[in-house]
């Protein structure tokens, strides 16, 4: 599992880093949970430098919706 500072949750059973090109990937199922969001795929590649992630196989997604912001 792998967690980030802005909310993101990672689940994968392996992740491999490849610093030169700033890289990780993993052919393992992957889940990520983020601001009510739940990603599924088969396998994940992440660019840092480029900020791009692509979740591989087939997708399963959904969406909550998020509370409307109170007033102050």
């Amino acid at each position: 599992m792998l967690t980030g500072s802005d909310g993101l949750r990672l689940e994968t059973t392996t992740l491999r880093w490849q610093a030169k090109e700033r890289r990780v990937w993993t052919n393992d199922p992957v889940t990520i949970f983020r601001d009510g969001a739940v990603i599924q795929g088969q396998g994940l590649e992440a660019w840092m430098a480029d900020e791009r992630t692509q979740v591989k196989g087939r997708l399963r997604a959904t969406f909550a919706e998020r509370p409307p912001e109170r007033s102050r």
